[in-house]
């Protein structure tokens, strides 16, 4: 199915995004990696708890774990979820009324990393009407044009970028299953738990921004006429690490990442110096209860602007 929907007008139309954007063409298509079916890489959960436990005050290191649609909604089309083949049954049929406003999907991870589940959850999220988009988690030590063209293969299986969607985003924060997907145990924190490696440490951050600038020049090529505004989801903790003091990505938005049940009591997450931001990722302990069941966990977002359509491509 794969090559089928990667079609010679789609390898051409990304050459000449990558050529517009003044950049080489990596790969061809059909030399990309052997592409693999993400497992047990590490989810946004998984890091949004290791930002909570090791990082800001201590006072502060308590996580907002649970919240309940539709009983906790408490701003019309304020919140949404994020999903990948981490999660177990989504309740389409019922979205709506359980008051979830917005889909994101995640669909690729570095060069060859494939979400099983992303075709099968963009055609359910298009049926639901309600408005969706992609994201790919960027990796270490892969330029980021090579993981930009990835991406846009991935998208030309659902039919490219399209007016209407939810802007491309693009997950820039630890990496602690790299190029290969391999974990590299380094230490113990103070619970005892393993303490991955960071495949970022390994570049420089000057390295780090242009990585960054690569993915989003190509997919700003690639879009054409349309009006994309990539956003970034991260959070302040591995931002302030990696990312020189100051850099602003002028083309693209903020997705906050902040757990802390502190912030989410004052409605105000953690969020990074120079850039506007209109979602904040606040649980991975998200559920869904309709129809006398109890669907999750999931990933909630909250909207933090006027309006979704600041977040839709035109």
């Amino acid at each position: 199915m794969i090559d089928h929907f990667w079609t010679r007008r789609h390898i051409l139309q990304t050459g000449a995004a990558l050529a517009s954007a003044g950049l080489a063409w990596p790969i061809g298509a059909k030399s990309l990696p052997a592409e693999v079916d993400l497992v047990d890489e590490p989810t946004r959960g998984y890091y949004g708890d290791y930002d909570v436990t090791n990082f800001g005050p201590a006072a502060l290191r308590k996580a907002k774990r649970d919240f309940v649609f539709p009983s906790e909604v408490d701003v019309p089309f304020g919140y949404g979820i994020d999903i990948s083949h981490h999660s177990k049954e989504v309740p389409w049929h019922a979205l709506k009324d359980a008051k979830v406003s917005y889909v994101y999907i995640k669909a690729s991870q570095g060069q060859n990393g494939r979400d099983g589940k992303f075709v099968e959850f963009w055609k359910a999220a298009k049926a639901s009407t309600l408005p969706f988009g992609a994201y790919h988690f960027l990796t270490a030590g892969v330029p980021g044009e090579t993981q930009a063209a990835f991406f846009l293969k991935r998208l030309a299986e659902v039919g490219h970028i399209q007016k209407g969607h939810l802007q491309p985003v693009l997950d820039l924060e630890w990496d602690i299953f790299g190029p290969t997907f391999k974990r590299v145990v380094v230490g113990k924190s103070a619970m005892g738990d393993p303490l991955y490696k960071d495949y970022w440490d390994g570049l420089s951050k000057s390295a780090i921004v242009a990585t960054v600038n690569a993915w989003v020049a190509v997919m700003l090529a690639a879009a054409g006429p349309l009006k994309i505004k990539p956003v970034i989801y991260t959070n302040r903790s591995w931002w302030e690490a990696h990312v020189p003091a100051g850099t602003v990505f002028p083309h693209c938005t903020i997705w906050i990442s902040d757990y802390r049940q502190q912030s989410f009591a004052n409605n105000a997450p953690r969020s990074v110096q120079g850039h506007e931001y209109h979602l904040w990722q606040f649980t991975d302990r998200a559920h869904i209860q309709t129809g006398g069941k109890n669907y999750g966990p999931f990933d909630s977002n909250k909207l933090l602007s006027d309006s979704i359509q600041t977040l839709i491509i035109t």
